[in-house]
């Protein structure tokens, strides 16, 4: 049971404890540990099999392993920090003279090298140490687990105190009968189908064969004497047991909790996209807390160390492959980084574009979800590459040259994009306002993230960059409302009544039903000036919607047209006088 416990805390130490504490570890003492090291070899060359001791040594020298690595990377910090310092200040150079900070750095600079070189040796020499202990106590584990003690019918009748072994042979059954009855169960039950496993009659019954065999196996080591193995055998069965169990909760639990219909419908995507992100999650995730359970099988279980070592150094170091640094588990946190933020990435866009202020621009709410979703795309990949120990330094030609490119022969895109960006955001026009730009009048069709499509009066398609749309000042007619101001130049006779005439204006605009008539939009009539023949007078109205303006002013046009004839206002045509010249005729 010792063992048990301690490899649970080997594992609760690796996974929480260990990421937290490594950058407070200790200095180490060489002295002290090259010592310790030549006890521990001392100790090995008398060749006792003194389980606890050798199990308190390995974990002392593991410390001190952990305490040299991080010796090593305290001091080639140091070492960088001091060549830096010698580089800004110009020490380098004096140093063949005799100045002070030359000699210190000098001196600071070899003590930091030999430490340096003194913790890389001790990391070498107890890397091999330390795979030797891990030798002697698997030999020595072995060989106590095959040792027979006392058969039980002679503990019985043995008259000695013999009440300790009869418990632990009484517990061992009993956890054995109990884990063999509740596994016996599980094929029959029906939460198992939440799980997703289906058993047929064949695998349950050859799983059933299965744990009766193992069960009478325990029971008669127990029996005959063999009882530090049939411990070992009840403890691996209730560890396997117990992760097997542990696995099935997780999955059941994230499957429970990613269901792929309800995170589609959150975030508005039919149920034919493919939700990849969620399938890595859920691999990523599994497959990460499999890789642990595995390993702390495989420790219990008493793999051969070398082929331990082996399978830990390919999980956790990795291998090369055509120059190509490939770590398995830190793919798989790269994979669980990447499909986080992907999720996170389509929740933040869903919600952004689904704000009051985006509500029913159909157009505007794809291009910023668009945009969060490129701009989250980058990040998660970013995230995932860091995650998996890219090295990030290959890149920086290609993003010196990307940067020159965007500078120079995308500098118009660019420009076009990000004022894009700015009229979907601040939306100074929207798609459906009559705007004017440069003479061009018309109505806003399309608001994309490079251009903007325009229909003009003549139902005539016209394209604008939207750099232009920012730079030059633009019209827009329906900005807070629809109301547009409308005038109406009209010309009269000399003669005419001045009072008529503004009376009749009057009295027609006030008839049509589409000219305000308020305090603040009361119609007016003005004597605009004097013509060569004519006095001009103009109407001034305000109209409720500027997209008929010029259809009003028509009939505002035909009422005055016909206001004039029957009030005999005579609107005069250009008149020219002629002079003719007598001589030129008579020559």
């Amino acid at each position: 049971m010792c063992k048990l416990i301690k490899l649970l805390q080997s594992l609760l130490f690796t996974i929480v404890i260990m990421p937290v504490t490594v950058y407070a570890a200790p200095d180490i003492d060489l002295e002290q540990a090259n010592n310790y090291m030549r006890q521990v070899r001392a100790f090995l060359d008398t060749k006792t099999n003194d389980f606890n001791s050798l199990e308190s040594m390995l974990d002392r020298m593991e410390d001190l392993q952990d305490q040299a690595n991080t010796c090593i990377e305290r001091t080639n910090s140091q070492l960088q920090a001091i060549s830096d310092l010698e580089k800004d200040s110009g020490l380098s150079e004096q140093l063949s003279g005799a100045s002070e900070d030359a000699i210190y750095i000098k001196n600071k600079k070899q003590l930091q090298a030999r430490k340096l070189s003194g913790c890389r040796l001790f990391v070498f020499k107890s890397q091999d140490l330390i795979v030797a202990l891990k030798e002697v106590i698997h030999d020595a584990s072995q060989n106590n687990m095959l040792t027979v003690s006392e058969p039980m019918w002679q503990l019985i009748n043995n008259k000695q105190d013999n009440h300790r072994d009869l418990l632990d042979f009484i517990l061992v059954a009993v956890v054995t009968i109990s884990i063999i009855w509740c596994l016996w169960l599980l094929p029959s039950l029906k939460f198992m189908n939440k799980f997703q496993v289906r058993w047929s009659k064949q695998i349950a019954s050859l799983y059933r064969i299965i744990l009766a065999v193992v069960a009478i196996v325990i029971i008669t080591l127990e029996l005959v004497g063999y009882r530090q193995l049939a411990v070992y055998l009840s403890q691996g069965a209730l560890l396997t047991v117990g992760l097997f169990l542990a696995f099935m909760l997780i999955v059941y639990v994230g499957n429970t909790i990613f269901v792929q219909d309800k995170m589609l419908k959150s975030i508005a995507i039919t149920k034919r996209y493919k939700f990849i992100e969620l399938k890595l999650l859920k691999f990523s995730l599994y497959a990460l807390i499999g890789s642990w359970f595995f390993l702390l099988l495989l420790e219990w279980w008493g793999v051969p160390v070398d082929l331990l070592e082996n399978i830990k150094s390919l999980l956790l170091s990795g291998e090369t492959v055509y120059g190509i640094k490939i770590i398995p588990m830190r793919l798989l946190m790269a994979l669980l980084v990447f499909s986080i933020i992907q999720i996170v990435g389509k929740y933040l866009a869903v919600y952004i574009s689904r704000q009051n202020k985006f509500e029913g621009e159909a157009e505007t709410q794809i291009v910023i979800s668009s945009l969060i979703t490129y701009v989250v795309f980058s990040v998660a990949v970013v995230g995932g590459l860091f995650v998996s120990g890219f090295d990030f330094t290959s890149l920086a030609i290609v993003a010196g040259a990307l940067s020159v490119g965007v500078g120079l022969g995308l500098q118009n895109i660019v420009s076009n994009f990000v004022s894009g960006l700015i009229l979907l955001i601040e939306k100074p026009i929207k798609p459906g306002d009559r705007i004017m730009i440069n003479g061009i009048e018309g109505f806003v069709k399309k608001i994309s993230v490079r251009s903007t499509r325009i229909v003009t009066l003549l139902r005539e398609d016209v394209i604008i960059p939207n750099s232009d749309l920012i730079a030059n000042p633009i019209t827009n007619f329906v900005f807070h409302d629809t109301l547009s101001k409308l005038s109406c130049v009209v010309n009269v006779a000399n003669d005419s009544n001045v009072d008529l005439v503004r009376e009749t204006l009057l009295n027609i605009a006030l008839k049509h039903q589409d000219v305000l008539n308020d305090p603040l939009n009361h119609p007016s009539v003005a004597l605009k000036g004097f013509a060569d023949n004519s006095l001009v007078f103009e109407l001034i109205c305000v109209v409720s919607d500027v997209n008929k303006k010029y259809a009003i002013a028509s009939e505002i046009n035909i009422m005055i047209l016909k206001a004039f004839r029957e009030n005999n206002i005579v609107m005069p045509l250009p008149q020219l006088d002629i002079h003719v010249d007598k001589d030129l005729f008579t020559s």
